[in-house]
């Protein structure tokens, strides 16, 4: 899970540290641990750690792909939408099987 949350552009909080990242000898972790401790300090940290330790349902109702289609980091939508089934929108993200 963390290669593939880690992944370049997968989430856009990452994105400063990992833009020149193309394998795992590139990753600077003390960069990553910093975000990460700075992230700590939002308010909704915990609550957020509670749904990850403790998934009560799956809120994307079994989505495999998703991006964002509204907002500072929204993109067109990517040429998997084209034959996927959109399954629910959570905030600024589509979410969809292919």
């Amino acid at each position: 899970m963390a290669g593939e949350s880690l992944r370049p552009f997968q989430f856009s909080m990452w994105n400063n540290i990992i833009s020149n990242v193309s394998t795992k000898k590139d990753y600077n972790v003390n960069l990553i641990i910093k975000l990460i401790n700075e992230k700590k300090l939002h308010p909704k940290w915990n609550q957020a750690l509670n749904i990850v330790e403790n998934p009560k349902n799956d809120i994307t109702k079994g989505a495999t792909h998703y991006y964002a289609f509204k907002g500072v980091n929204r993109i067109k939508p990517p040429s998997f939408t084209n034959n996927w089934k959109q399954t629910t929108v959570i905030g600024n993200h589509k979410f969809g099987i292919v």
